[in-house]
């Protein structure tokens, strides 16, 4: 048979934390899988990626690249049917951006949830929700999830951390992008995050918590 077509619908394909953890993915699966990728922008008006650097690159990773920001929801979805996509995954859930009415119209037989949103789009025409069992445990999805649940084997999240902090050489495994392998911490995220990562075995390479300064950030 021919190839397996995906769509990305997304208003983060740019300089945005999707937009950088989606190129490493798009670019393995098209480098190591039968699937056909295609990318749909749905750019918001404040926040428009056309010509960024991160848009070029996401646009040359994947098979076909759309920007259906200036069309509406009906005609963005004639336009996705039109593609004959086979799976269609949307990477905002109820973030900014969100244009419910487009999927409501299924242009794709298949439709999931994945990366911009870790809950439920409590949608009808949401089909799947892309997940890991630490960011929805079986039995809260069971009780509070209306799409089925497609669990990743690890953590759905992309670690893109290689790419991004390449200019910092020291960076840990656990890919904090600070130099010397230590973050520093005010009091309030001391407070918050303290109890939390005492509990962190100290074997795992995660940079120590260090006293006073101006913060994380």
């Amino acid at each position: 048979g021919g190839m397996l077509r995906l769509g990305f619908l997304s208003s983060d394909f740019g300089p945005h934390p999707v937009g950088w953890a989606m190129l490493p993915l798009i670019e393995q699966l098209v480098a190591s899988t039968r699937l056909e990728v295609v990318c749909l922008a749905l750019d918001l008006p404040e926040r428009q990626h056309a010509g960024t650097a991160e848009r070029r690159a996401i646009a040359a990773a994947a098979h076909a690249f759309f920007d259906l920001t200036r069309l509406t929801d009906a005609e963005a979805a004639r336009a996705i049917d039109g593609l004959r996509l086979h799976v269609l995954v949307n990477l905002v859930g109820h973030t900014a951006g969100a244009r419910h009415a487009l999927t409501h119209y299924r242009p794709a037989p298949v439709q999931a949830s994945y990366y911009g949103y870790a809950g439920t789009t409590a949608l009808p025409q949401m089909h799947y929700a892309l997940l890991d069992a630490a960011a929805a445990p079986p039995p809260l999805a069971a009780a509070e999830f209306t799409e089925r649940m497609a669990y990743f084997p690890f953590s759905h999240f992309v670690a893109a951390h290689a790419r991004r902090y390449a200019h910092a050489p020291h960076a840990s495994r656990l890919a904090h992008p600070w130099p010397a392998g230590e973050w520093t911490a005010g009091e309030e995220e001391r407070a918050t995050w303290s109890p939390a990562l005492r509990r962190v075995d100290s074997s795992d390479g995660g940079p120590p918590l260090r006293r006073g300064g101006p913060g994380v950030g």
